[in-house]
């Protein structure tokens, strides 16, 4: 996996997190994992997951949280035959624009 798509900020924790896991990684699979390999944090995660060791599992989970990118919530907007409910509302009848309007045959209908 290339991790050049994958970036992240290190702190000292992360490090530490990374070294802890690399220790169990190494005892329960024989495998070394070199913490400045461009790809380590996803190789121990992938471990982490295969792991019978529950203190590994869950470090693997804290460590997903810290390589998973932050996306923002989009709130989801509500089209009815390719426009935008709110437009509909809003070009009908300025009163009726409300966070959530329902709509028939382009018209707003009122509750």
């Amino acid at each position: 996996m290339n991790s050049s798509h994958h970036r992240f900020d290190i702190n000292r924790d992360h490090i530490r997190l990374l070294q802890a896991m690399r220790r169990f990684v190494m005892d329960e699979f024989n495998v070394d994992v070199r913490i400045s390999e461009e790809d380590a944090p996803f190789i121990l995660l992938e471990h982490a997951e295969r792991s019978r060791n529950r203190v590994l599992y869950e470090m693997g989970k804290e460590l997903r949280e810290f390589i998973t990118p932050k996306t923002a919530t989009i709130p989801m907007q509500q089209y009815y035959r390719g426009v935008a409910v709110e437009e509909i509302a809003t070009k009908n009848d300025r009163k009726t624009a409300k966070t959530s309007v329902r709509v028939y045959r382009d018209q707003p209908v009122r509750d």
